[in-house]
């Protein structure tokens, strides 16, 4: 049975996809670690918009992936760290060094060493202990790989870790290449790896429970709903930027998705891959408002964008590149396209949306407009050209997502 610290260790270095102690873990810029295989089956082969499955951060190409050699090691510590079995123990789970003498089914090695560059169970070891010549070479405990972690140069063991180079030394290195560096055994190097892992844990955590908060804050202390409405606008859609599946009503107002390619011209501006439409007008100053009806839909996504947008092909949502929205995924999950995204926690199903923009203040807020109380609000925005207010039904799903978006008209208390 495994001590309650080499399963504290094999938590450090477990993959968050497939949860199992990683197999050749690569990092990601945002610094988090998978196992190779695990995110690129994750990510697929055709997309070429990728995120991060832990922070969901976004990245606009898809990242070179190297294997985190320094994971890599100490996933393989890790793995040699496993406590007292029975003699006659078989390889389970990758966990358990084998003796490399037995014949047949082999038996757990009980010492490695490292003259010999081999693992021995408990009988195999006995001549180093009986004989004097065996006597002088170095025991270690049992470790996978063994020919991996021997020094090159040296022949000694690799268990230092030097910080200053970022690569694993034995003594011998220690004494020459490396006197004014900072070493640290493995077993420190571990520890100082989980410390890090839990802190970004920690991190992750505190800011989803700041999200929340401040969602929550935003609810109970925005203004009245009544300010925003007071600088609403005739929003009308415009047929020649929508998607060839998609049906924009005669008079502009309702957008739904269809089952069929209507083989529409490909203008310039007509988004050609995914299902988006903008309105007629936008807008370069001053403040508006207008209202959306998402009444039995499961999926949609509403918001502002620039008007120099790309129109053609698959297209990633981000404040960065000039959107600013919200959207309902599975008739569940509302999310905000930060970046990264921010899942919001509304309870209460929302079935019109308000949408106020104020140019100016680098502002865009969305409202729960029956509930009267904001959703979010994007602050601090750097608006330099024209704005357009911008829509998605997003496909049917046979008919569980059939319902249009409708552009409401304004109902103004004063």
């Amino acid at each position: 049975m495994a001590s309650a610290g080499s399963r504290a260790d094999e938590q450090a270095f477990k993959c968050s996809i497939c949860l199992s102690v990683f197999e050749k873990p690569v990092s990601l810029p945002c610094g988090h670690n998978f196992c190779l295989e695990c995110i690129t089956n994750y990510w697929g082969f055709s997309n070429p918009h990728v995120q991060c499955p832990v922070c969901r951060r976004m990245f606009a190409t898809r990242p070179m992936l190297h294997v985190n050699t320094l994971i890599a090691e100490m996933t393989e510590k890790t793995k040699g760290t496993v406590p007292e079995e029975s003699p006659g123990t078989v390889k389970q789970a990758g966990t358990v060094v084998l003796c490399s003498v037995c014949t047949g089914a082999k038996v757990k090695a009980l010492k490695s060493c490292l003259q010999c560059v081999t693992s021995y169970c408990e009988t195999h070891l006995e001549p180093h202990e009986t004989v004097s010549t065996l006597k002088k070479h170095k025991l270690i405990n049992p470790v996978k790989n063994l020919a991996h972690k021997i020094c090159n140069i040296h022949g000694g063991y690799l268990e230092l870790f030097c910080f200053a180079d970022q690569e694993f030394v034995c003594e011998a290195c220690r004494n020459r290449d490396h006197k004014t560096h900072k070493l640290v055994t493995l077993e420190e190097a571990v520890q100082m790896i989980k410390t890090q892992l839990e802190k970004e844990k920690m991190q992750e955590a505190l800011a989803k429970m700041e999200t929340t908060v401040m969602t929550g804050v935003r609810m109970l202390c925005d203004p009245d709903l009544k300010e925003k409405q007071r600088h609403a606008v005739d929003v009308t859609l415009d047929p020649d930027t929508a998607n060839p599946y998609l049906k924009v009503s005669a008079d502009g107002k309702q957008v739904t998705h269809g089952a069929k390619n209507r083989n529409l011209s490909d203008t310039p501006g007509r988004f050609d891959q995914v299902f988006n439409v903008l309105a007629k007008d936008g807008f370069s100053s001053g403040m508006f408002y207008y209202e959306v009806q998402v009444k039995d839909k499961t999926h949609w996504i509403l918001g502002v964008v620039n008007q120099s947008i790309k129109r053609k092909g698959d297209l990633q949502l981000s404040p960065k590149i000039g959107y600013w929205t919200i959207c309902l995924k599975k008739g569940l999950q509302y999310t905000v396209n930060t970046s990264p995204a921010t899942n919001l926690d509304v309870r209460k199903k929302v079935h019109r949306v308000g949408v106020f923009m104020d140019y100016k203040e680098g502002q865009v807020s969305f409202y729960d407009v029956d509930a009267r109380v904001n959703i979010f609000s994007f602050s601090g925005c750097n608006f330099t050209e024209q704005l357009f207010p911008f829509f998605s039904p997003c496909p049917n799903d046979g008919i569980k997502n059939s319902a249009p978006l409708v552009i409401s008209p304004v109902k103004y208390n004063s």
